[in-house]
């Protein structure tokens, strides 16, 4: 009975009723796609860091990380303890060089890599400014980050010398053909980073056979945590160091939970302006029903009850707006999934973000826990705006009430 007139009573007056449907409509609906935007922020944050360069999973010798020793390396033969599992991986051997083009010249980090492995573990090769990527077998080439490109003049077609310290205590020195540039990924890569086939590393340091660095790809890179057991016992007896990319890149980790902090925020602040209306809404529909509430009182309905019918009428209102914002958050959600909110006109051709380069094309992504999270904290704070009117409702004294 009290659900019949609870849903009458929403109906008395359509007009206000309709508005403050709309306002909660609105405010899910633009609180669901925010918080799906922000996700979508935060895997591409994770994808541009982890799937572009570092991999989801990184594996070195013990102390390579902190000292980054030449001479702490893996066997490349560990590959081989990876054949049959879920997992992709990639050698990668590193170095520290002098770059030189006519007059012009800087300090490099060399990274050896082996082109068609990395192609499963990173797309690095799809971030191209300018020519392309190593093919298979190639030797005396190499790709350049932007900034260091910039800062030697060099261009596609350029032939740069690389000189640097060999692990058998010789000067290791060559010439090499540079075939692409990349786009902006991080300041670190932009700045310092000369890529070339494992090979050709292999032969300019002298360290044939050894690598520095285990890049793995996981099936999911959030919830990488998953898979680091898994990987850390496929290399049991290697004496290595397993690292997730949270591990890696910790001021990215704590980004991703600030940004989910910020949001919950985001969703207090705009539901707490939005459940004015459905204050407002149910004071004056208790104003309005004065008599008619004193009346109830008086044949008998206990205060308690009185108190439901009101708060019934509120979480009405609220449902409808949660069936409605749920339907309208995820249609726009699914459009910014697949088209992108572009902002070019913002920020160009891209910004950076916890220093990792972003494409200025944000897209959505589905985050049940999150729209979950939206609707749960709109009831919570309906139900708390329609608890003054109802409690207001349930004090009324029926003979001073039908008196007036």
């Amino acid at each position: 009975m009290l659900m019949r007139i609870a849903w009458r009573n929403i109906w008395r007056n359509p007009r206000r009723s309709v508005i403050t449907l709309s306002a909660m409509t609105f405010s899910l609906t633009l609180m669901i796609v925010a918080a799906n935007l922000m996700e979508g922020m935060n895997h591409q944050m994770v994808g541009y860091a982890a799937d572009r360069s570092l991999g989801h999973v990184q594996a070195h010798a013990e102390h390579y990380y902190l000292d980054k020793g030449l001479y702490d390396t893996l066997p490349l033969s560990i590959l081989k303890r990876f054949k049959d599992s879920e997992f992709r991986v990639a050698p990668r051997a590193y170095a520290f060089a002098l770059a030189s083009l006519g007059e012009q010249s800087a300090g490099v980090r060399i990274r050896g890599i082996d082109p068609e492995q990395e192609r499963e573990v990173t797309d690095l090769w799809k971030h191209l400014l300018q020519g392309r990527y190593l093919l298979p077998g190639e030797a005396k080439a190499v790709i350049l980050g932007r900034k260091i490109a910039k800062s030697l003049n060099a261009r596609v077609g350029s032939e740069i010398a690389l000189i640097t310290q060999a692990a058998d205590g010789s000067l290791g020195n060559d010439l090499y053909k540079v075939v692409g540039v990349l786009k902006t990924l991080d300041d670190a890569t932009d700045r310092t980073t000369v890529i070339m086939p494992l090979d050709d590393f292999a032969e300019l340091v002298v360290l044939p056979g050894r690598i520095h660095e285990l890049a793995i790809r996981t099936p999911d890179a959030m919830d990488v945590d998953l898979y680091k057991p898994g990987i850390t016992s496929l290399l049991e007896g290697e004496s290595c160091e397993v690292r997730t990319w949270k591990e890696i890149a910790p001021v990215l980790k704590d980004s991703l939970a600030l940004n989910r902090a910020w949001t919950t925020i985001m969703l207090l602040i705009v539901f707490s302006i939005a459940s004015l209306g459905i204050l407002n809404t149910m004071l004056m529909a208790v104003f309005e029903r004065m008599y008619e509430l004193g009346l109830m009182l008086a044949v008998g309905l206990k205060p308690a009850r009185m108190v439901l019918l009101i708060l019934a009428e509120t979480l009405m209102l609220a449902g409808i707006s949660e069936v409605l914002g749920l339907g309208l958050g995820l249609l726009w959600s699914w459009r910014l999934k697949v088209k992108g909110w572009d902002l070019t006109g913002l920020f160009g051709e891209g910004f950076e973000y916890t220093g990792f380069a972003i494409e200025n094309v944000l897209r959505a992504t589905f985050w049940p826990e999150g729209m979950l999270q939206c609707m749960g904290i709109m009831l919570i704070i309906s139900a708390l705006a329609g608890l003054y009117p109802s409690v207001k409702a349930a004090r009324l004294k029926p003979v001073e009430v039908m008196r007036t």
